[in-house]
């Protein structure tokens, strides 16, 4: 019997065309899974579905439709339904990123004012906050956004960050 990984919950309809809107467990990176076929529970049973088309909106929202679902009617019954997707899918895609693999990632200030180890990252209702122990020993939280973000670079583990002014002094 094939594992199924939950993907996320369908959480309501989008635009006019049978789209879903699906909120998922873990943020998704800027690379979307490719997905060809989910599943849904229904009454308890995995039922599948290809799927003809796939789109982010934000880091944990993705914009689902279904092949030969074009009406918000045909797809309103699935309002509330878990989404998954295979082990063999996710292990094919690779697409679906934890926020807790940033930890032990060094974090750079644009001005280099700021540098550290990222020692606890905290997902408050898709805020992010870095928990950093600075190169000075003591620890700070930095707020972490795309628009922050100037490089990231998982091979040396770093992320340069253009941080706002102040935030030193904020978190004394």
């Amino acid at each position: 019997m094939e594992k199924h990984i939950l993907l996320g919950r369908i959480v309501k309809l989008h635009g006019v065309n049978g789209e879903v809107t699906v909120s998922t467990e873990q943020p998704l990176t800027e690379k979307l899974p490719e997905l060809k076929m989910v599943f849904l529970e229904i009454d308890g049973k995995m039922v599948p579905f290809f799927v003809e088309s796939c789109k982010g909106r934000g880091e944990k929202t993705l914009i689902l439709k279904f092949e030969r679902y074009n009406h918000p009617s045909k797809v309103n019954e699935f309002n509330g339904c878990n989404v998954y997707i295979t082990a063999a899918e996710k292990k094919k895609t690779q697409k679906i990123f934890n926020w807790n693999d940033l930890k032990g990632y060094r974090v750079i200030s644009k001005n280099r004012e700021i540098s550290g180890i990222i020692t606890t990252v905290t997902d408050n209702q898709g805020n992010i906050l870095l928990e950093i122990l600075t190169d000075k020993g003591t620890a700070m939280f930095v707020p972490f956004h795309s628009d922050l973000v100037i490089s990231f670079d998982r091979k040396r583990k770093s992320i340069e960050m253009d941080l706002p002014e102040g935030l030193e002094d904020i978190n004394l």
